[in-house]
């Protein structure tokens, strides 16, 4: 039998209603945590929890500025990657090829990463 060794060991999945996503997003950006994936359901709350996509996608790059992290995007058919403003492109590739493959498995082939 072949044994694959696990890429990530630990896995939390936060399940919260609107009104409760920006905390939620904010908390777990802050954590520390290796890898973070929002989902399309987690975006459209947090769209709706600030009052537009422009807003969040503002309300979100200013967070990942603050805690210096990167986020995974799923939007159905497509994943994005997004880092802190400073970071290189060279970087942020690099912080992709790192999660690229549990990313993938999970929610299918990143197509952007910006």
């Amino acid at each position: 039998m072949d044994k694959k060794e696990p890429i990530m060991t630990n896995e939390m999945r936060v399940l919260v209603g609107p009104g409760a996503m920006t905390r939620s997003v904010e908390a777990t950006i802050a954590s520390g945590a290796p890898m973070v994936v929002l989902t399309f359901a987690a975006i459209q709350d947090l769209i709706a929890d600030l009052g537009g996509e422009e807003l969040a996608l503002r309300w979100l790059q200013r967070r990942l500025d603050k805690h210096r992290a990167a986020v995974f995007i799923n939007f159905g058919e497509r994943s994005v990657c997004i880092g802190p403003s400073d970071w290189t492109p060279a970087r942020l590739k690099g912080y992709v090829a790192i999660h690229l493959q549990r990313v993938e498995r999970e929610f299918g082939e990143i197509s952007e990463v910006s």
